[in-house]
């Protein structure tokens, strides 16, 4: 004979669920271990917003230099602020290790090669805005 479900049985108590993405949950503690899929930010963590167009991204790559540097900045600022025009404070290009020196010569190479707009502002972090970029290779 079947037996009814028992809710009880079902009950966390004092426990939290756990998430687990593309894994299993580990024999030990019943911590979540990653084996597959992409990684995430943690809670209260900052990350990248995207989609960022890869013909952009990879055109900032050619640009040599700390150039892709300053572009995962320009679209990590872009995405907190929902806007694409940002302003690069210091503190921004002093996470990824830019110097100011560094971070400008990245912006004006994205600026030379069609990606961004600059406003120069002296004594103040430059304003910056994200342009679209099209080129031969977007129906790759």
């Amino acid at each position: 004979m079947r037996r009814g479900l028992d809710v009880e049985e079902l009950r966390l108590g004092n426990q939290q669920p756990q998430r687990v993405v593309a894994g299993t949950l580990s024999k030990d503690k019943g911590s979540a271990v990653q084996e597959a899929g992409i990684p995430r930010h943690n809670k209260g963590e900052h990350f990248l917003k995207g989609p960022v167009p890869l013909n952009w991204l990879a055109q900032a790559a050619r640009c040599g230099g700390k150039a892709v540097h300053v572009a995962v900045i320009l679209w990590y600022r872009a995405g907190l602020k929902r806007s694409p025009t940002v302003k690069v404070p210091r503190w921004t290009a002093d996470k990824f290790g830019l110097s100011r020196h560094a971070k400008t010569r990245g912006l004006k190479a994205l600026e030379q090669a069609g990606l961004v707009r600059v406003k120069w502002q002296q004594g103040c972090s430059p304003e910056v805005t994200l342009l679209d970029y099209k080129d031969s290779l977007s129906n790759h």
